[in-house]
């Protein structure tokens, strides 16, 4: 979503942001605004200002109090002059009394008695100026806080106990950006003060200590020089998913940077609440081109070229809407909300272990178990457990058994130590695999536990005691790359960074890759998910423990013989009506355009992104991990390409290259099995194995952007220009599969993107010679989104831009275009933007 500017084009938004102002800040929020807050080293620098600004600039100032001895009063922290807290606070009544629509923040540092603050405050008469918002409560509009006649809002640094109302403790309220560096804004869902879910944000990046610290030359706050400021401003935006409020900055510099002031408030943005029981949550991440990390109310800016998907993701949610393509309808609005729906704790739940005299997994009773010397015990409290000691261990499968492998799950298990060993580590869960993220292991040493993918460890600061129950979870999340450990349904530790688990050997009850790392105690109740539950969740199965259904062996026989029975009475309909019903491989009954879009019943889209919908129009597409979703994209992709599809041998070679022949047989085997459940709940397609070729057939019952894209591109027509129509409703969400890179798709992300963006090219003519300019540059922006490097996009977008008197956004597009180009050919583009008519 980051916008660049060029330097022509933000003086153009600043000189029109300024002459549009006076009307159109009153009815906004605090949050919706961005103020630039002073701190000026002389303090009668900062009185000077107040008695020469005659501007509409949204302005805060930031100050140091300390108490002079001497006097006895207290004073401003200035360089080289002396001013005391009596004179500024009085200057200050005088700017707020001669700007009477203005609400001014001010921020203090000041560690001494609040009595002494509150005592200056009142003698200046200024104390009836100060608006107070209790913690928690939103912050109303401008308006309403003009209208109290309070339009001083003093932040304290410091913690107050202010009965008066009259100073903001900060950190009730705001949230402050971690600074790391310029060139590369890092946000990992935490802040260097308050709290994530406080409303506001405050930047201390364009402090004059961090300016230093980066050794950023001054030329940073000319705009004709350069729009770093605004970049990176849009930046922090971007990732945390709340507006820049309050950006620190030098006092000196205060005049230089007005611009950033305007063209944040009037960038184009998208906001809205994620709440579950009409409750905003407390974490949400989105899955977009840059990952951000929000609370339950997000804001996030919106560029003209793109039409973004936003997609809220959090352990243990479902979302209604899933995701939402942001359109111009949308932008006008300026709000979308999204409600949270808990899933079931049996989603997704792929291992479970209860020790009742077996090491089986209920959930796929078929699966291999071994137990090297392990007994069972009747524990007081649990009833029968496994029991571990002299050496003894168990294996109770492989990665692949879950579906843990390149992907999130969560694992809990209840566990007893017989006694602490100092010395040793304890391995709970462990693999015999030695190398960097490819051994899985929970282990315990000298009390704490430990998680990780060896050399990649999350640990907790809680010592676990001998002979108590205690029920351990682990938890690794691949969207922020989090490990987490909880204890009893409380979560201890956590860190982020960690890339997936990628081991394939066995895993492991009561030992590691450490030989003498052998557990002495008991484990029960192992349960396994290839997904992240939440917090909540994983509170439940400490309190509630999870309850599954035994597989009674007689019934499953009885069911089994059942099911074959019924699968050999359809498969002799099947032959029988092969005739009337065509499975086919390339072609799909034509449908409307609009009742495909509108429904995501038995529906897989391509452009824009993978996502499934089942029979329900519930999205699964959680239940394609990485390597799942390649084998699906793989069959299918060559089933188009090729009436007979891919032999297994190819597949093989792509994406088990390297592995044994019986090594990839197994995974080949365990991988279909898991792909043929994924689609089992998806309607009118089918996986078929022929004459040793792979491929999917499907009926009208199943809809695929794809297979819709590849069959009108070869029925086009400029006669029949609702073709054009209909492929462009296809692929208006963006790329084929954008963000994923394998070595083989880049064949078919080639070839169907170039045919997308010829044709969208056609149709973009055809339209701007029936006059219909407004839908030509609709297209355009399209296909410059897919083909960053067309020429005929650019020029029809920046001529269409100059007709419409948008001089601003035309510049964007061509310097984004020339940025581009200079990537690619290192060299300047050849034509000048007012060449371009």
């Amino acid at each position: 979503m980051l916008r660049i500017f060029s330097r022509k084009s933000i003086l153009v938004i600043c000189f029109t942001a300024i002459v549009l102002l006076v009307n159109t800040v009153n009815a906004q929020h605090l949050s919706s605004n961005s103020y630039l807050i002073g701190d000026f080293e002389n303090a009668k620098e900062a009185i000077n200002y107040f008695e020469e600004d005659k501007s509409d600039y949204n302005i805060g100032f930031s100050i140091h109090i300390n108490y002079a001895l001497d006097s006895n009063e207290l004073y401003v922290e200035s360089s080289d002059s002396y001013v005391t807290f009596q004179q500024y606070v009085e200057a200050l009544k005088v700017y707020l009394d001669k700007n009477p629509s203005k609400v001014v923040p001010l921020f203090i540092n000041y560690e001494g008695p609040e009595n002494w603050l509150k005592q200056v405050l009142n003698k200046a008469n200024l104390d009836d100026y100060c608006f107070f918002l209790p913690a928690g409560e939103k912050w109303p509009n401008l308006e309403e806080i003009r209208d109290t006649g309070k339009r001083l809002i003093i932040f304290s640094f410091h913690q107050t106990n202010d009965e008066d109302k009259i100073i903001n403790y900060a950190w009730d309220h705001i949230a402050e950006f971690p600074f790391t560096n310029f060139d590369s804004p890092i946000f990992e869902g935490y802040y260097s003060n308050g709290k994530p879910e406080n409303e506001l944000l405050l930047l201390r990046h364009f402090e004059k200590s961090n300016i230093e610290k980066s050794k950023i030359d001054e030329s940073w706050l000319n705009l004709s020089e350069n729009n770093f400021s605004i970049l990176h401003a849009i930046k922090c935006w971007q990732l945390c998913g709340k507006r820049p409020n309050f950006i620190m900055v030098e006092g000196k510099h205060i005049r230089k940077i007005y611009y950033l002031n305007y063209v944040l408030r009037d960038f184009p943005s998208i906001s809205g609440v994620v709440s579950y029981r009409n409750k905003p949550l407390e974490q949400v991440f989105w899955e977009n081109k840059v990952k951000a990390i929000t609370n339950g109310y997000y804001s996030f800016p919106v560029v003209e070229d793109e039409a973004p998907v936003l997609r809220p993701y959090q352990h243990g949610y479902s979302f209604r809407p899933s995701n939402i393509q942001v359109t111009e309808e949308y932008l006008k609005k300026g709000v979308i909300n999204f409600t949270a729906f808990p899933l079931s704790l049996d989603e997704e739940l792929t291992g479970a272990f209860t020790f009742n005299g077996k090491i089986n997994n209920l959930i796929k009773p078929a699966s291999s178990t071994k137990n090297f010397k392990c007994e069972f015990a009747k524990d007081i409290v649990k009833g029968e457990v496994l029991k571990f000691q002299d050496s003894s261990y168990a294996v109770f499968g492989i990665p692949d058994d879950f579906g843990i492998r390149k992907s999130s799950f969560t694992i809990s298990l209840n566990i007893k130590l017989s006694e602490l060993d100092l010395e040793n580590d304890y391995f709970l869960i462990g693999a015999n695999e030695k190398e960097y993220r490819k051994s899985l292991h929970v282990n315990i040493r000298k009390g704490i536990p430990y998680f990780g993918f060896y050399g990649s460890d999350v640990s907790v600061y809680k010592k676990l005691e001998p002979s108590k129950w205690y029920n351990l979870v682990v938890r690794y999340d691949i969207k922020n790359q989090e490990q987490s450990i909880f204890i009893n349904g409380k979560q201890h530790g956590s860190s982020t960074g960690h890339p997936s688990y990628i081991g394939e050997s066995e895993l492991m009850l009561g030992r590691g890759f450490i030989q003498e790392g052998h557990l002495s105690g008991y484990i029960d109740d192992l349960y396994i998910w290839n997904r992240a539950l939440s917090n909540n969740e994983i509170k439940t199965v400490f309190s509630d423990g999870v309850k599954v259904e035994k597989k009674n062996n007689l019934v499953f026989i009885f069911l089994t013989l059942i099911t074959l029975v019924v699968l050999a009475l359809v498969i002799l309909m099947v032959v029988r009506r092969r005739r009337s019903v065509k499975f086919q491989t390339t072609r799909v009954k034509s449908f409307k355009t609009s009742e495909i879009l509108g429904s995501k019943i038995n529906t897989i889209t391509l452009f824009g992104g993978f996502r499934v919908y089942d029979k329900h129009g519930k999205d699964i597409t959680l239940k394609f991990p990485p390597k799942i979703k390649e084998l699906f994209l793989i069959i299918l992709l060559y089933s188009v390409k090729s009436t007979r599809g891919i032999s297994s041998q190819k597949i093989t070679n792509i994406i088990w290259h390297g592995f044994s022949t019986k090594k990839a047989s197994n995974n080949r085997s365990v991988s279909f099995n898991k792909l043929r459940s994924a689609i089992s709940d998806i309607e009118g397609i089918s996986i078929n194995f022929e004459s040793g070729y792979w491929k999917i057939t499907w009926n009208e019952s199943f809809i695929c952007d794809y297979l819709r894209v590849s069959s009108i591109l070869k029925q086009l027509d400029k006669s029949r220009p609702e073709k054009y129509k209909e492929l462009f409703q296809y692929v208006k969400s963006g790329k084929f599969l954008e963000n994923s890179n394998w070595e083989w798709l880049e064949e078919f992300q080639t070839s169907i993107n170039f045919d997308v963006v010829d044709a969208l090219n056609d149709y973009a003519l055809t339209l701007d010679e029936l006059k219909e300019q407004a839908q030509a540059f609709e297209v355009y922006t399209l296909v410059i989104k897919i083909d960053d490097l067309n020429e005929q996009a650019l020029q029809y977008i920046v001529s269409y831009l100059k007709s419409k008197e948008s001089q601003t956004r035309a510049r964007y597009y061509y310097d984004k275009f020339c940025e581009k180009y200079f990537e690619a050919y290192d060299e300047k583009y050849h034509i000048e933007f007012q060449d371009l008519i």
